[in-house]
């Protein structure tokens, strides 16, 4: 679509695809209606991927869909539904895949794309959106920061990790993803017998369990 390369706006497309002025039944019954949602896809995916070559932080998508004034924790509430976070959540889940690909091969990520200096809204949201899809521990350590300077993959821990000026975050992460492990060390118990593959995955959620408890449930 030579739309996405010149990077037309979805009202120019719009009007090309003579969808302009209609609204309800008479846009969504529309012959053209399917290739505009189809624009709309193909533009935001085009969009996050040109964020992502450039190395965008997930705080600079997030100023980038206009979140710029969202600076406190207490404000996501007033944004939990809107079009922009759905945008965000969707590249803050990209760039989580293609930097554990970059992580697993062996690769350290850009510098750019770990950087401190974000909000606590953004830091909440990001960290909200890394416990929902079940990252790693590991990952997230790296994704929030912790990790010894200049060396952005050797995580940090014990003593260390709790002196980080970011670890409420790191709090915030196994609190919100309990639920997600409980949910899959449960879906195993199902199982009349495990992998190797399986057996590892469960250590490793066991160990995360641990976390959760020493760090959330026996928190005051």
């Amino acid at each position: 679509m030579w739309w996405l390369e010149a990077e037309k706006s979805d009202d120019y497309v719009k009007e090309a695809l003579k969808l302009n002025g209609l609204r309800g039944e008479a846009l969504t019954k529309n012959k053209n209606y399917k290739a505009y949602l189809y624009f709309l896809k193909k533009s935001e995916e085009y969009m996050l991927n040109k964020w992502y070559r450039h190395e965008y932080s997930t705080y600079q998508g997030w100023k980038e869909v206009g979140f710029v004034k969202i600076t406190k924790a207490r404000d996501l509430d007033k944004i939990r539904n809107t079009e922009q976070l759905r945008v965000y959540k969707h590249y803050v889940n990209n760039v989580d895949f293609y930097l554990f690909q970059a992580l697993k091969a062996g690769y350290s990520p850009p510098a750019a794309m770990v950087a401190r200096g974000a909000s606590e809204a953004e830091l909440t949201a990001r960290t909200e959106i890394m416990a929902e899809a079940g990252r790693s521990v590991p990952y997230a350590k790296v994704a929030l920061g912790m990790t010894k300077a200049r060396y952005p993959k050797r995580l940090l821990y014990g003593q260390a990790l709790e002196a980080h000026e970011d670890f409420k975050y790191f709090k915030l992460f196994l609190q919100k993803k309990a639920p997600v492990i409980q949910k899959e060390l449960e879906r195993f118990q199902t199982f009349n017998r495990l992998t190797g593959s399986q057996k590892r995955r469960q250590k490793e959620l066991l160990e995360e369990l641990e976390l959760v408890k020493k760090y959330v449930r026996t928190a005051k």
